[in-house]
């Protein structure tokens, strides 16, 4: 699997990454201290356009996620949120989706995309992936993605997650 140089980034991102690690500071899993290192490192990837801001029709992603539960949520007992990022996904135009969580996973399959599950992704996958973003960017057709141009579309205080 070869890495993209690009990821698309959109709110839906942001929020998600955000809330990850401040749920990592609230339990004690990464200090404060920890939690703005990782912050700069995103900062960093969306400086150097390896994290790329995308715009997204949200009306259009909640349309195509009440789609998705209506197909799959009986039998995946996917929550809403999961069935977001696949809508997002399939929107954004990109050709693989990676997630720890299986039950994005599996609407994600179910729909088409090439999953990558990170809990299991070996180093054959990726050739030493310097992050979890590496793996991520392996499925993404770049001449699809549409660059964000909105200078306000993310946060200052927004992070990535880093290995």
């Amino acid at each position: 699997m070869q890495a993209a140089s690009q990821v698309p980034f959109t709110r839906l991102h942001g929020l998600e990454v955000l809330n990850a690690f401040e749920l990592l500071v609230g339990r004690n899993a990464m200090t404060r201290d920890e939690c703005r290192v990782v912050q700069d490192q995103l900062q960093d990837d969306l400086a150097s356009q390896r994290l790329v801001r995308l715009a997204l029709d949200f009306d259009q992603v909640f349309t195509n996620a009440s789609e998705l539960s209506r197909g799959h949520t009986a039998h995946t007992f996917t929550r809403s949120l999961d069935l977001l990022h696949v809508a997002a996904s399939h929107l954004a135009m990109c050709t693989a989706f990676v997630s720890a969580d299986d039950r994005q996973l599996a609407v994600a399959n179910a729909t088409g995309l090439k999953v990558v599950d990170i809990k299991t992704a070996s180093a054959a996958d990726s050739p030493a992936p310097s992050s979890v973003l590496d793996l991520w960017s392996a499925g993404v057709d770049q001449s699809k993605a549409r660059p964000e141009a909105e200078a306000d579309w993310l946060t200052t205080s927004t992070t990535a997650d880093r290995t």
